[in-house]
């Protein structure tokens, strides 16, 4: 059953489950305005923004939950600015108060996703962006961040579980071109395939993301122009910012007592 989170409910999710992936995703992003049902099996996708305190955000979640059991691709998470620990839905809202001041919170029911869903997007801003992948720069020119996301049921032998798999993306409308510099042939999408996220989860446990949002302070000299370069993790989350935040995204399992 989903947790009653009257103060809070946070933030996003991964891990790995034994497995193949096929991360073949189709361009056309879903967009989805899900009424809250929580009678029946599936997802929950909690989205927060938080003031935070003076703190060292990688320590405080050292103190909750457990980190992903793959260490090669929670390093790869944290490249890119993503820190993903797995928790009890119940302690949900001592993390977000360990951190700081709840400011923004948005709570989507979704029950299981057969089909790739977009579970959180942003616009890139006019006049594109630079984004740092696995320490590649891109210059984007448009379209969209997102992080995609399947969901549904899986009965083992010790029960039944919510199998989650997510996925950073980003997509360009057919109309408009992708990454600038490159030839008139240029790619309309481009799937992190390198960061794809699989986790199994019990009844009231989830999956939270939780990234950092700082201000450049980096001086420019005389011929500098443009925005600084992101990281994707801080991209997908609405950064660059001019004030520090905490981004948390939490994908929590509910299922029906059996």
């Amino acid at each position: 059953m989903r947790f009653n989170l009257n103060f809070i409910q946070v933030v996003f999710v991964l891990c790995m489950m034994c497995g193949c992936v096929n991360s073949q995703v189709e361009q056309t992003v879903i967009s989805v305005k899900a009424k809250v049902d929580i009678t029946i099996d599936g997802l929950a996708v909690t989205s927060m923004k938080i003031d935070p305190m003076d703190i060292d955000l990688r320590d405080q979640l050292s103190n909750f939950g457990t980190p992903i059991k793959d260490k090669e691709l929670a390093d790869k998470l944290l490249l890119e600015g993503i820190h993903v620990i797995e928790i009890e839905t119940v302690d949900m809202p001592a993390i977000a108060a360990s951190i700081g001041e709840v400011v923004n919170e948005e709570f989507v029911w979704h029950g299981q996703i057969h089909k790739w869903r977009d579970i959180k997007q942003r616009v890139i801003p006019r006049g594109g962006m630079i984004i740092t992948a696995e320490g590649i720069p891109y210059l984007v020119e448009g379209g969209y961040l997102s992080i995609l996301a399947r969901s549904w049921l899986v009965q083992r032998e010790d029960g039944v579980f919510v199998y989650i798999q997510a996925l950073p993306t980003w997509h360009m409308p057919q109309s408009r071109s992708g990454f600038l510099g490159q030839s008139k042939n240029l790619a309309q999408k481009k799937v992190f395939s390198d960061l794809n996220l699989e986790v199994i989860l019990q009844d009231s446990q989830a999956l939270l993301i939780a990234v950092e949002l700082s201000p450049d302070t980096s001086k420019t000299g005389p011929f500098d122009e443009g925005r600084p370069a992101v990281r994707l993790g801080e991209a997908l989350m609405g950064g660059p910012v001019e004030e520090r935040s905490v981004m948390l995204l939490v994908l929590e399992a509910n299922l029906q007592s059996r």
